[in-house]
């Protein structure tokens, strides 16, 4: 009886995170992934550069992907009153669009059962920017999150489960990106700009 009252209690404990990871995402980013001053540390008004603080347009964007699903189960929304699940990063060079995307891939992957694709028009962007950023984030993690992430080159998995993956794949072709269902999918295309209009669809 105590036996099956642990496992119960246990398994409530693991709902509630993956609950939280799916609606509050800004949180997740602070107290999982650690984008906060940790000692040692420069906050965002010493160092911009430097700081895993998150700044306010990356908690923007973070509410806005949580509202997803907040609105999906009824709960109050804070920025994207729609529940709208397509977004787009319009900026300059330099602010951290990759890492923001490498963010949300993380945080993705952890509270979703899925599978995500990234694309971008050249598979070295993929390789040479979007895994290094995806790793750093990875690697700032709480130990037990990096325990439970594989990462290939070109395929990352989460808790073994080779279904539960994010995939690279470019975005030459339309039949690079066709096939690819889940019932929780993410798709992140970068340097969207250099992506033919045909593959869109």
């Amino acid at each position: 009886m105590n036996a099956t009252r642990k496992a119960t209690t246990a398994e409530q404990q693991v709902d509630e995170l993956v609950r939280q990871i799916q609606v509050d995402p800004v949180y997740v980013a602070r107290e999982i992934f650690n984008h906060k001053v940790l000692p040692g540390e420069s906050t965002l008004d010493q160092n911009s550069d430097a700081s895993w603080e998150l700044d306010a347009w990356q908690v923007e964007l973070l509410e806005a992907i949580g509202d997803v699903r907040r609105k999906q189960l009824g709960m109050p929304t804070v920025r994207n009153h729609e529940g709208l699940n397509y977004f787009s990063v319009l900026a300059m060079h330099g602010p951290g669009k990759t890492h923001m995307v490498a963010l949300v891939a993380n945080i993705f992957g952890l509270g979703y059962e899925c599978r995500i694709v990234v694309t971008a028009p050249k598979f070295t962007q993929l390789t040479t920017r979007f895994m290094p950023a995806f790793r750093k984030v990875k690697n700032r993690a709480e130990p037990w999150v990096r325990a439970l992430i594989d990462d290939g080159d070109r395929k990352v998995t989460w808790g073994g489960n080779k279904d539960w993956c994010m995939l690279l794949e470019t975005a030459s072709k339309p039949e690079n990106l066709a096939g690819h269902h889940d019932r929780f999918l993410l798709v992140v295309v970068e340097e969207a700009t250099g992506v033919p209009e045909s593959l869109w669809p």
